[in-house]
């Protein structure tokens, strides 16, 4: 389903433009995601079927983060403080530079150990071997390797407040918001007026359906 693949395709294409810090990464494909949601809505005559494959689609992947996200209003404090909570569990903290490479020379030597229990396991050919990352003839990878886990360690990915509400102002983020709020309040309606409404919103679970 396109709802799953032009998200993450928005996300890397953010990164490429220079964007680095992870939770306005994840804010932008966010609230891209709910315009794209919102905008296919336009093309489907039964709205609530719509919205129940939306979610479907989430469900069999098990992105319930995702969900999770959409179910707060965009411009929430709940929104706000979540987003940071899940790039804590995803990314851990910020390091500081020596923390930052001994973590990498750690990740390095379980890495090795990984690798030469691969070697015991090789009878084709035992002259034949993985490399391991703290040989000498791994010097240039090694420190390719520790050079990009510090950047990563070392990156501020959480947002403060006033960069989540800048962003928020922004024109193009304003009509997506927008956007979001009209399909919302259309989901709404529809749901009200169906005569099977407890089926719905078991569909839509409970979660889902109070904060939307």
């Amino acid at each position: 389903m396109k709802l799953l693949v032009i998200p993450v395709l928005y996300h890397e294409y953010l990164h490429y433009t220079g964007i680095k810090n992870e939770s306005e990464v994840w804010l932008r494909e966010n609230l891209f995601l709910r315009n794209l949601i919102s905008e296919y809505s336009k093309k489907h005559e039964n709205l609530l079927e719509y919205h129940l494959s939306v979610i479907s689609e989430f469900e069999k992947i098990s992105d319930f983060g995702t969900l999770f996200l959409l179910s707060f209003s965009p411009k929430s404090i709940e929104f706000y403080s979540n987003l940071n909570h899940i790039i804590q569990q995803l990314y851990g903290n910020t390091l500081a530079e020596n923390e930052a490479l001994k973590y990498a020379q750690e990740q390095i030597l379980q890495n090795d150990l990984i690798t030469e229990l691969m070697n015991l396991k090789l009878i084709w050919h035992p002259e034949v071997r993985y490399p391991l990352l703290r040989e000498p003839n791994s010097l240039i990878e090694r420190h390719a390797i520790e050079k990009i886990v510090i950047e990563h360690k070392t990156e501020d990915n959480f947002m403060s407040r006033n960069d989540f509400y800048r962003i928020l102002k922004e024109s193009e983020i304003s009509d997506w918001i927008n956007s979001w709020n009209n399909y919302q309040t259309q989901v709404k309606d529809c749901i009200n007026k169906t005569e099977n409404y407890m089926f719905v919103y078991d569909q839509l679970k409970e979660y889902f359906i109070n904060r939307i």
